[in-house]
């Protein structure tokens, strides 16, 4: 099993630059660091595990959700147990450092670090427009119309439509194409209402640390002016 994760990393849609960066960047202990590399590697001891590689006599199903094999992959991205905690935390977490990076930018007040920022509904100055995690009224009806972070700039007159996913590692090009797809048409819908220019960004992020290469290029090439910040804290945290 070993070698499974180096070599998605070297597939497209992957930036393996990124993926790896944190390695470097994040200045984690040791032992958190052995963890997630092991994690990667597929080494923990799950269930799974213990069955198929150490042969002993036990139940391979997940033990918090009875219904996956409990392997690692199914452990950080596939358990329904977990999906309304941890995965929600975990996706609210990214989406946060966004959120807060934009309020930096814009002169909004925040706390000194990322993880204590709690973002607010509806964040306003004379340029922009912030809304966290809420329904945009639209004049037709549009089924998917809440993003997780919708920045509109009065200034640049652009309008910004930013959702987070955190995958299994090795569906980070389909989830990427997922959310372009899905709000494609609310981007057109505000582009007609706001009479401005709106981008859908997808920010994709796998599970195990798998970076999308036009997630950084997402946020890099659009007009907030945040996106240096925003990247860093993504890929290389503090």
């Amino acid at each position: 099993m070993h070698g499974q994760y180096r070599r998605l990393t070297e597939q497209p849609p992957v930036d393996m630059k990124e993926t790896y960066g944190w390695l470097k960047a994040a200045n984690l202990p040791a032992a958190t660091e052995g963890l997630v590399v092991a994690a990667q590697d597929q080494a923990l001891r799950t269930r799974y595990y213990e069955r198929k590689i150490l042969h002993r006599d036990v139940s391979p199903t997940c033990r918090m959700c009875s219904v996956g094999l409990e392997t690692v992959d199914h452990i950080v991205a596939g358990c329904s147990a977990l999906a309304p905690t941890d995965y929600t935390d975990r996706h609210n977490q990214v989406a946060s450092i966004i959120h807060w990076d934009v309020c930096r930018h814009f002169g909004v007040p925040v706390e000194s670090r990322w993880y204590r920022h709690h973002p607010d509904r509806l964040v306003e100055t004379d340029d922009i427009t912030m809304m966290w995690d809420t329904t945009i009224p639209t004049a037709r009806k549009i089924k998917a119309n809440r993003p997780d972070i919708c920045l509109r700039n009065r200034k640049t007159n652009t309008c910004l439509l930013i959702d987070i996913s955190c995958p299994a590692d090795g569906n980070i090009g389909k989830k990427h194409a997922e959310k372009l797809a899905k709000y494609s048409d609310l981007r057109v819908e505000i582009s007609r209402m706001w009479h401005c220019r709106t981008l859908v960004v997808p920010v994709v992020l796998g599970a195990l640390g798998t970076v999308h290469a036009d997630s950084r290029d997402g946020l890099s090439t659009s007009e907030a002016g945040f996106a240096s910040g925003t990247c860093n804290r993504l890929y290389k945290p503090d």
